[in-house]
């Protein structure tokens, strides 16, 4: 009874609740499921959408011990007197272009490679793109070795070979689980 008195004298002085609902004591329970968690390749995936570069994960991390051992190079270091040198790089693939030639109407890709220290242009002509097509993913690390190449002043990379260090540790875990 006291409560509706306090209500009308409430109401009567102009206070009343933002959204004209009554002093509530108890709350409902919400009755939203449970989801799992996104796996790290695809919030990795959506960070790098929305903010344009990763802040919160490295994916190369996972891989670091077997980069530290086969890399010779950083995308950072490479200079102009690096030109037609042939150097291992390790990197994630951030974005990928796929073009026809001219010539034979063949395919080949255009990679956007970054790792610790930069980013630089890996390209993949057809004989070469006809054998790793399957490991050039998307937002995958690899482990590749290509030649400086400078065209009108730019550096980028010729790919020469190539490892996808996602799947093979994907084919090593399935290996073991056998």
């Amino acid at each position: 009874m006291s409560e509706i008195s306090k209500a009308k004298e409430k109401k009567a002085e102009g206070q009343f609740g933002l959204f004209g609902q009554h002093d509530q004591k108890r709350y409902e329970k919400d009755t939203f499921t449970q989801l799992p968690e996104y796996p790290d390749d695809k919030l990795i995936e959506f960070e790098k959408d929305v903010i344009g570069f990763l802040i919160s994960r490295n994916p190369m991390e996972k891989h670091k011990d077997i980069i530290k051992k086969k890399i010779n190079k950083h995308i950072c270091d490479i200079t102009h007197a690096d030109v037609d040198k042939m150097f291992i790089f390790a990197g994630n693939i951030s974005s990928k272009k796929l073009v026809k030639t001219k010539r034979n109407n063949s395919e080949m890709a255009f990679l956007q490679i970054n790792d610790i220290t930069g980013t630089i242009e890996l390209i993949v002509f057809p004989k070469i793109f006809v054998q790793v097509k399957d490991e050039c993913e998307t937002n995958s690390v690899i482990l590749f070795q290509a030649k400086v190449s400078e065209r009108d002043g730019d550096l980028s990379l010729i790919l020469n070979k190539l490892v996808n260090l996602d799947n093979r540790a994907k084919q090593v875990h399935s290996a073991d689980a056998s």
